[in-house]
């Protein structure tokens, strides 16, 4: 049975109210560790998804996904070390930790610098390096050097959704790999179908995730391209 996110306390970080979420990533094999990773979530995603509707903000960020989980439960005998990876729209950086926990070189990216200094902070204490810095993914600059993608849930807008898949067949035509993680988002036909455009195809496998507040487990779609 997969282990859920463990909720900590609530602490005031970077003028944000967050706690600490926890989860145990499986051994990739008998003889290897479970990795214990941890980021640093709202303490009350009901109340910024709710700010975030009434002001027209972006509370993606803010929130541990399940397609985030899904995804990093994936990365244990995939991610190898001295890897370059990309963490792409990091969010809470449950990704970027678990493959800098592997021994990969990460840079995760996210406008959100709020979002990126929890993550900064989430990696000093574990003592794991990670590199952020800002980025667009729908923007026009290049994307940095990198052999593996991670994309969690951002499919949730058409417009986002064309631009993650111009970004998987960016980084596939440089050599490299990505993996994508969506429960079921409205973008998600738009990215098959603009991936198949650039030549590319995508295979969503069904995974879970868990569900807010210790709700029901949500079934995520876990795809893998190049």
């Amino acid at each position: 049975m997969e282990e859920q996110p463990h909720p900590g306390p609530i602490v005031e970080l970077h003028g944000r109210c967050v706690r600490r979420a926890e989860l145990v990533l499986p051994p990739a094999s008998p003889s290897a560790r479970a990795l214990r990773i941890w980021v640093w979530e709202t303490a009350d995603a009901e109340q910024v998804l709710t700010a975030a509707i009434a002001g027209g903000g972006d509370p993606y960020a803010a929130i541990l996904w399940p397609a985030a989980v899904a995804v990093a439960r994936e990365l244990p005998g995939r991610v190898q070390a001295g890897q370059r990876v990309l963490d792409l729209g990091t969010g809470t950086g449950l990704c970027a930790l678990a493959a800098a926990a592997l021994g990969a070189h990460v840079l995760a990216l996210d406008h959100d610098a709020g979002a990126l200094r929890l993550l900064e902070h989430a990696a000093r204490q574990q003592g794991l390096e990670v590199e952020t810095a800002p980025f667009d993914l729908a923007g026009d600059a290049a994307l940095p050097p990198g052999e593996l993608g991670i994309l969690a849930d951002v499919l949730y807008e058409p417009a986002l959704a064309r631009a993650a898949a111009r970004r998987v067949a960016e980084l596939v035509g440089r050599g490299g790999r990505a993996v994508i993680g969506d429960p079921q988002r409205v973008g998600r036909e738009i990215f098959l179908e603009t991936l198949a455009a650039a030549g590319l195809a995508a295979r969503f496998e069904p995974r879970s995730g868990p569900g807010p507040a210790g709700a029901d487990s949500v079934s995520v779609g876990v795809a893998w391209v190049g």
